[in-house]
């Protein structure tokens, strides 16, 4: 099943500058994007790979940033692959039946089959990776908050890969107020939809922006001055929690930025955190 979906396929020739947010204000972000990116899409069996053989990073004045977000750092990232989707319970109860993933998640009554899975720690999720790892003998893994961030953005240089703001007929959000409410104030559905059934970014990645969150590799860190140049898994920081990106359907348009950086504890399952995977090739 997991298999069966498109990939994002990134290769990387050129250096990266994570951008930087003015320290005289406070909400906007960072991690790295293209300045530019050649994409050209071709059908690989039935995988759709755009594929950025030139990109170019560049830092940027934003419209602020949280401490988290900060400070400006280069980034040069390695080839990766990354999924379109979000891991679905379909592709999680693949593994219970195959006895790899022990834990059965609660859908809480809200739906199973191609909605994300939910209710998985991050350290369930780790035994999902090796299970999956060892039944396509393929390396899967979660990706860094460096991948993730690049992906999200998209080849976008604002808040969101759709622009300067979220809409809910774009990204599953809760429009709560808040600063962008001058956007769209209407919440949204108010569970995790299926995977796939809003826009996708301009590189063809759905729901970056929330539906659920999604785990990443690293452990928490409260800023980037020890950040992984080479947009890797830094070397510190607290691994009894880790980070988590995207927002979700329980947040606002806020927690939805690309630059956004959320985190929970690697023990916890909540149903507003599923992930999705990157392949090494």
């Amino acid at each position: 099943i997991f298999m069966a979906i498109p990939w994002y396929r990134h290769r990387r020739r050129s250096p990266r500058v994570a951008p930087a947010c003015s320290p005289s204000n406070s909400a906007g972000g960072l991690n790295g994007y293209p300045e530019e990116a050649e994409l050209t899409k071709r059908l690989v069996q039935d995988k759709i790979i755009p594929d950025p053989d030139q990109s170019v990073l560049r830092s940027m004045p934003w419209l602020g940033c949280d401490v988290r977000e900060t400070p400006k750092h280069p980034v040069v990232l390695k080839p990766f692959e990354i999924s379109a989707h979000e891991v679905t319970f379909d592709e999680w109860d693949a593994c219970v039946a195959d006895g790899g993933c022990p834990h059965w998640p609660d859908d809480e009554s809200l739906g199973r089959g191609k909605r994300p899975v939910v209710n998985v720690n991050w350290i369930e999720v780790e035994r999902y990776v090796n299970w999956l790892n060892k039944k396509t003998g393929k390396h899967y893994r979660l990706p860094t908050e460096a991948e993730w961030e690049f992906a999200a953005r998209a080849g976008t240089d604002v808040e969101f890969s759709t622009g300067d703001c979220l809409k809910t007929a774009y990204a599953n959000f809760n429009g709560i107020p808040n600063k962008y409410s001058h956007c769209e104030t209407l919440k949204g559905v108010q569970q995790a939809l299926p995977v796939g059934s809003l826009k996708p970014n301009p590189w063809g990645l759905y729901d970056m922006h929330v539906n659920v969150a999604e785990w990443t590799q690293d452990c928490r860190t409260y800023h980037y001055r020890r950040a992984a140049k080479d947009g890797g898994v830094p070397s510190d920081g607290d691994c009894v929690r880790h980070m988590a990106r995207g927002g979700s359907w329980k947040q606002g348009a806020e927690e939805a930025r690309s630059a956004y950086r959320g985190n929970a504890r690697q023990d916890v399952r909540v149903n507003s955190i599923g992930f999705r995977l990157v392949r090494d090739y």
